[in-house]
């Protein structure tokens, strides 16, 4: 073939146009970020990446809740190294916003405070703040959670250790601490006090200085100088575990990590604390703040990772005086094991989401909670809350009967686990008058529904997964390097976020990443975006985290300036570690049009100059006025995105008149744009518009095609709706054969070298879609 002047290639590509109208799709320019880099969705959805990886700085590899308040864009971080951050948007960039003190990092310096779990929301006109301390497993780890508020410059404690200080001094003396000493208690003397008998029990100590600061100990009770502690580092073991005020090292079964605890001394500082205004509500057990949501002019915020009583939900009406929604702890749910408190090892420790629905005729709150094992079996549990506290509508005693979608786990029963079925309902949305709710389980994630909210058996159905039609994990596939070194099928995808915006319930899924169990960096490929327009059909937004393979989940869902926000994390699923540093992504708003059959034609007529002429049948049909509206156009392809974008102002159409037809023509309107010519032309009867358009794009200076050039660049100008953009063109290797290939928003055209002549016409057929040509003085061949 290399003697020939004739060349064929086959490429079997898709084209699609979008076209966005209108000058009401400009965003203000004011506190919101400028665009880094354009992405596209293989939905035909264009998306910006707004924030560095990371703010910056690597340890902040999840951005892990973001809300919009006083007209900026608030993001919160998990950091396991120094603690959590908080970013605001200021101009078109970033800032970071110091806790008091200029502390940057773990509200008062407390790395502890890392946010595995965290929320955010506006209350009665200030943001509120929920931070977590420590990690999933049955070893503490934390100081417990804490809520602060802010007004746009002072912080305020809310729930915290620093809410206040109801007693405080420097220890003079210590006994009965060390392991094994025979006594599980110990003394901590302060023989500057003269307290009043247990004046302190049921409160906690906490050390406030040398090598074991942030240590807490439960207090049981205190004499005049002399408080006697509990060490309650490891549920289950109530009454059993030994005080140990010396280094102590410990190690968590599952999910796998280590650490170690300060020593604590003489002459150390402490602070007592009691009554519900303390860090995890005066219960530092409850580790995490899940979830926070305002109804009815009230705030409510659940906790988890509570595996020693069990989680909760309080509630305030004016952020200083709070309630406990009742049943306090796991929704009354509880396993007989003799090893807890009162005999008692909670259900749900974990109420991971809560969402306000009327699906039931009247909004109230729903909640969702995890199933920890034990003889009430494991597995989801669903809750509403009613005017006289909690009220189960999924759980294995909702009824008589053993059979049905309101069982443990929506019907998987008494035999669910973490392996096998519905284990943990991670989130909740409400969606076209139904209630949804994304799964977490290794047997890949799934996303049910109810119309009804209803406790009674058959009321929930499958979204996706299960019986839907659609694969658990939304595509079926497993992580290999788990299921491999475990024994036991494990999904690649394991957790949906759902979240309604506009039209369209998303669905943000979470990659499994367990190095512990053999699921390493090598086998992350990016995590999933879905999204459907009626809870049935999901079309994938994004299958590979963006181009980037290393994100494993897409979360914080937030709409700020008329668009949704979502971040790209990196941080492992409820457990320590993860792979590097998160990113915020934005939908391009604005209205568009898809063309779904299209043709192209790709003429090279000489060095400086490259042509594209487009031609396709726009569906739906539109009202635009292109002589007066912002014209963006986007041209893609169906299954790799985006290709080229340009807009065409306002005013640079030309109308025929007594004709549906609009012109344009860089040269003479004078316009900047990339866009050499374009054609608007509407059918109202046909309901159809046609469109054939010229792209001007920056030629090579060199030869062709024998010195082919090695890059092409095409910048797209800024504009209100589209960032500039960086678009290369890059041929391929010598080959006798090319191939038009699409990768993310960035195109590749590769082509043939030093084997095409300098002479000739050649056509590329792509079937029954466009051809391909390149024009020269002589012969000519096509097929």
């Amino acid at each position: 073939m290399k003697d020939k002047r004739k060349f064929f290639w086959l490429v079997l590509l898709s084209l699609m146009v979008m076209v966005d109208f209108g000058p009401g799709s400009a965003i203000a320019d004011y506190h919101v970020p400028a665009a880094l880099d354009t992405v596209c969705g293989l939905d035909g959805s264009v998306w910006e990446q707004v924030s560095l990886p990371g703010f910056g700085n690597d340890n902040n590899m999840s951005v892990i809740t973001m809300a919009a308040y006083q007209d900026r864009l608030y993001a919160m971080t998990r950091n396991d190294v120094a603690g959590l951050e908080v970013w605001r948007t200021s101009g078109t960039s970033w800032e970071q916003v110091l806790f008091p003190g200029g502390v940057t990092n773990g509200v008062y310096g407390n790395p502890g405070i890392n946010n595995l779990f965290a929320d955010m929301v506006v209350f009665q006109d200030k943001l509120y703040f929920g931070f977590s301390s420590g990690f999933q497993g049955n070893t503490l780890k934390s100081s417990g959670c804490e809520i602060w508020r802010y007004d746009g410059t002072n912080w305020e404690p809310v729930i915290s250790d620093k809410k206040d200080t109801d007693e405080g001094g420097t220890i003079t003396g210590m006994s009965g601490c060390e392991a094994d000493d025979g006594d599980v208690a110990g003394q901590i003397t302060d023989g500057s006090k003269s307290w009043t008998a247990n004046v302190w029990a049921g409160g906690t100590l906490q050390i406030t200085s040398g090598e074991g600061k942030f240590r807490k100990f439960d207090i049981l009770s205190n004499t005049a100088d002399t408080l006697i502690i509990q060490q309650n580092e490891m549920s289950g073991q109530t009454g059993t575990e030994y005080t140990i005020c010396g280094t102590a090292h410990y190690v968590n079964p599952f999910p796998e990590y280590e650490y170690d605890l300060g020593a604590v001394s003489i002459g150390d500082n402490y602070e007592i604390g009691i009554g519900y205004d303390e860090n995890g509500f005066g219960n530092y057990w409850n580790r995490a703040v899940n979830c926070m949501i305002v109804v009815d002019s009230k705030l409510y915020v659940s906790t988890g990772l509570n595996y020693e009583y069990g989680a909760q939900v309080w509630y305030t009406e004016d952020g200083e005086t709070w309630a406990l929604t009742q049943p306090p702890n796991s929704f009354d749910l509880f396993h007989d094991d003799p090893t807890y408190p009162f005999s008692k090892k909670p259900v749900t420790v974990t109420v991971l989401s809560m969402c306000p629905s009327s699906v039931s005729g009247t909004e109230i709150i729903y909640a969702g909670g995890t199933g920890s094992t034990g003889n009430a079996g494991a597995c989801a549990r669903m809750a509403k809350l009613t005017d006289t506290g909690w009220e189960l509508i999924v759980d294995a005693n909702v009824d008589e009967n053993d059979t049905g979608t309101n069982e443990n786990g929506f019907g998987d029963g008494m035999s669910c686990t973490m392996f096998n079925g519905n284990f943990m309902p991670w989130s909740l949305a409400d969606f076209n008058g139904k209630l949804y709710v994304g799964i977490n389980s290794t047997a890949g994630t799934r996303v049910l529904y109810t119309p009804n909210g209803s406790s009674e058996d058959g009321n929930w159905f499958y979204s996706a997964g299960g019986d839907s039609g659609i694969p658990n994990g939304f595509d079926g596939l497993l992580n290999e390097g788990v299921t491999e070194t475990y024994g036991t099928p494990f999904y690649k995808n394991i957790v949906a976020n759902v979240f309604s915006y506009q039209n369209h319930l998303y669905a943000g899924l979470i990659s499994s990443y367990v190095p512990s169990l053999g699921g390493t960096e090598e086998y992350l490929t990016g995590a999933h975006l879905w999204k459907t327009a009626d809870g049935l059909a999901w079309q994938q937004v994004t299958g590979d985290g963006f181009g980037d393979n290393l994100t494993i989940s897409f979360e914080a869902f937030t709409p700020f300036n008329n668009t949704l926000y979502v971040s790209g994390s990196k941080g492992a699923n409820s457990m320590p570690g993860g792979v590097g540093a998160a990113k915020i992504f934005r939908l391009v708003p604005g209205a568009s049009v898809t063309v779904t059959k299209a043709q192209i034609t790709y003429t090279l007529e000489k060095a400086d100059k490259d042509q594209i002429m487009i031609k396709g049948s726009f569906s739906p049909a539109t009202t635009i006025d292109p002589s007066s509206e912002v014209v963006v156009v986007t041209v893609a392809t169906t299954t790799a995105g985006s290709i080229f974008s340009d807009t065409i102002s306002a005013g640079c159409f030309t109308q025929k008149e007594g004709k549906e037809k609009w012109t344009y023509k860089s040269e003479k309107q004078k316009c900047d744009t990339k866009i050499d010519s374009m054609t608007v032309i509407r059918f109202s009867s046909a309901r159809t518009v046609w469109s054939t358009s010229t792209f001007r794009l920056n030629g090579p200076s060199s030869g062709i095609p024998s010195r082919w050039p090695r890059l092409w660049t095409l910048r797209v100008f800024s504009n209100p709706v589209l960032a500039s953009v960086l678009r290369r063109l890059l041929p391929v290797s010598r080959s006798s054969t090319a191939l038009l290939n699409m990768k993310r928003c960035s195109t590749s055209f590769p082509a043939v070298r030093s084997e095409l002549p300098t002479r000739g016409r050649y056509w590329m057929v792509l079937p029954g879609i466009s051809s391909f040509s390149r024009r020269g003085k002589k012969s000519s061949g096509r097929s």
